[in-house]
């Protein structure tokens, strides 16, 4: 598909001001009563629970093939494919004319440009040249989304699986924080203060579980979910014009459809 890598500023400054914001209301909220608060807060044993714990046990609900494409993942969340809707509508227009002028089979000398700009293109029209018929098409085309689809949410349900094991695992380092803590006060060893701040420190991996979980997790899986639903609808528009040019509809009514399926903004008027 014809599109260029832009940094999403959405997904790097919403997760900036999430941080950002946490970290400020720990400092306003905290930091006059406790002037050690990084430390306190710093917690390596904490740390270990929640990341290696929550990381081994989604690496046990999948396969080791999807956990290698973990940071492909977070650069598809981090960098927006930006398609241009103009572009590709005054492409399909350009391609209906010449099907329409010399016959589909004429669309063949554009294949090894389009495998480059739009590939999902190229494949519907290699179908067309190569006599498929609209039903048998129309069934291709749906399996390539399905399929595409499918390897999407396998993503998304990684990401959402990170999500939901890192608060439990929070829970659980919490939990063995709270047993060590009230077991050095059953035994009468410590000072009493100790055992608080013991309890406190104890609480850190729930803290921890819960913020990785709604400040990074969760957000990527739901921004990874609207690129593929965004990446199904520009294929859609797609599988719209390939079945039309087959069909020998009029490129100038082609085209009318096709901006039909986007915001104004996107297409600028008519005939631009």
């Amino acid at each position: 598909m014809s599109s260029k890598k832009v940094m999403d500023t959405a997904s790097v400054g919403g997760l900036a001001l999430a941080f950002f914001s946490l970290i400020a209301s720990m400092i306003l909220e905290f930091g006059h009563l406790n002037p050690d608060l990084g430390s306190a807060f710093l917690q390596v044993s904490a740390l270990l629970i929640i990341f290696g714990g929550t990381f081994g046990a989604v690496m046990a609900s999948v396969s080791m093939e999807d956990v290698v494409k973990i940071p492909t993942l977070f650069k598809i969340a981090f960098y927006d494919d930006h398609h241009d809707p103009k572009e590709l509508i005054n492409t399909v227009v350009k391609l209906a004319e010449l099907a329409r002028r010399e016959g589909v089979l004429s669309l063949e000398s554009r294949m090894e440009e389009l495998q480059h700009t739009y590939p999902f293109l190229a494949l519907g029209f290699r179908h067309v040249v190569d006599g498929q018929t609209p039903e048998k098409l129309k069934e291709i085309l749906a399996d390539e989304l399905f399929a595409m689809e499918e390897r999407h949410n396998t993503g998304v349900a990684l990401f959402t699986a990170l999500g939901g094991y890192a608060p439990t695992m929070g829970i659980i380092g919490t939990v063995c924080g709270l047993i060590s803590a009230l077991s050095l006060a059953g035994h009468g060893g410590g000072d009493p203060s100790h055992v608080v701040a013991a309890i406190a420190t104890a609480f850190i991996a729930t803290f921890y579980g819960i913020a990785s979980a709604n400040l990074c997790f969760l957000p990527i899986g739901a921004k990874l979910q609207l690129r593929s639903q965004h990446e199904v609808f520009m294929k859609l528009v797609q599988a719209h014009a390939v079945l039309s040019i087959q069909n020998g509809d009029n490129p100038r009514t082609l085209g009318a459809e096709l901006r039909v399926f986007f915001r104004k903004e996107q297409v600028g008027e008519e005939g631009e």
